[in-house]
């Protein structure tokens, strides 16, 4: 009669663990990235423009990233059902909205002569600010030639990857990874996450912002 219940029991436990981890799994919060350049000298002009710091507010696959240079304040919101990304930038009061979607994307990257990048999984783990993350290679090629990079991601942060980036086809939330122009190397590390209730209206474009297509942006 022992032997009956066995595999019921067996089944049980997978299911109740099934459930745990997806309790367990962070899907409502706000994630800070550190931001640093390894190949810059100290006093160099292009590390003073850039941020220092970003900050990720995220909830039921939208995300809002903050960042501030010396050159203006930058919110990017995210939606991932529609596709659609808003780049809100204030320059000495000057406030537009630059609105792309997925297929604007495509159409960059396509002139930059950007290749859908390969991504190779491989055992690697470690803990970034406290969480289980994972090693992917990825190799891609633009105008500038091949690059080869380490992303590590988890899959314990329910979160879209940020736009700000090109890198595609990683499995899960990218905890730090490499950006790389031409010599300039941004090296982004995620420093904190907290659970906390992130409100609606932070999905929303700021008061004053002028909304524009990509084509306008660009055109201008």
């Amino acid at each position: 009669m022992k032997n009956v219940w066995m595999p019921v029991v067996a089944i049980a436990l997978i299911f109740s663990n099934e459930v745990l981890l997806a309790q367990n799994k962070i899907t409502e919060g706000k994630i800070k990235f550190a931001i640093t350049f390894p190949k810059s000298k100290p006093g160099d002009k292009y590390l003073a423009m850039m941020p220092k710091e970003k900050i990720i507010y995220f909830k039921g696959g939208n995300s809002r990233t903050e960042s501030s240079t010396p050159m203006g304040n930058v919110i990017s919101l995210h939606f991932s059902k529609s596709g659609e990304n808003y780049t809100c930038v204030d320059r000495n009061g000057t406030k537009t909205a630059m609105k792309t979607t997925d297929q604007d994307m495509k159409e960059f990257k396509g002139r930059l002569g950007m290749e859908k990048p390969l991504v190779k999984l491989t055992t690697e783990t470690k803990k970034i600010a406290g969480i289980n993350c994972k090693k992917t290679i990825v190799t891609y090629n633009n105008k500038d030639g091949k690059k080869v990079l380490d992303v590590w991601y988890t899959n314990e942060i329910v979160a879209p990857n940020s736009n700000d980036n090109f890198i595609e086809g990683i499995p899960g939330f990218m905890m730090e990874y490499t950006a790389v122009d031409k010599d300039e190397t941004m090296l982004i590390t995620c420093a904190s996450v907290e659970r906390i209730k992130v409100s609606d209206d932070l999905f929303k474009i700021p008061e004053g912002y002028t909304v524009k297509t990509m084509k306008e942006i660009m055109g201008q």
